[in-house]
């Protein structure tokens, strides 16, 4: 469930990251990739929700891409009229993130970098 560009050699086991298992991982190889990730594996919608919502609170919220509300739902391209989770845009600590859900697979992640369009763009190709 990593990100394109992540895998066991850029990311390590998380054991203090919260739900059954979490990923943190380091600058993405890819072009315009996060300088860093977590991904957190939750056993149950309800536990996916309140993970999103905890990393949410923590930043101060940006439209993702203009005009959107934050946070909003995602889909997948086949299926543009089922949401395939929540997503949202902001800061924290002067980086910018975009945190998701996948809520099929009961996942949350964060993406970080500097620049929150570039951070969106790669996250809407590769995340």
């Amino acid at each position: 469930m990593l990100s394109k560009g992540y895998n066991p050699a850029n990311c390590r086991l998380d054991p203090g990251g919260g739900g059954l298992a979490a990923y943190k991982c380091g600058q993405n190889p890819l072009p315009n990739g996060p300088a860093s990730a977590e991904y957190i594996l939750f056993g149950n919608s309800a536990d996916t929700s309140g993970g999103f919502q905890g990393g949410v609170s923590d930043l101060a919220m940006t439209p993702c891409s203009s005009g959107d509300p934050t946070p909003d739902t995602w889909h997948y391209e086949s299926s543009p009229n089922k949401s395939a989770g929540a997503v949202a845009c902001g800061t924290t600590n002067n980086a910018a993130m975009v945190i998701w859900t996948n809520d099929q697979n009961h996942m949350v992640g964060m993406v970080g970098g500097t620049d929150q369009a570039s951070l969106y763009q790669w996250w809407k190709s590769n995340g």
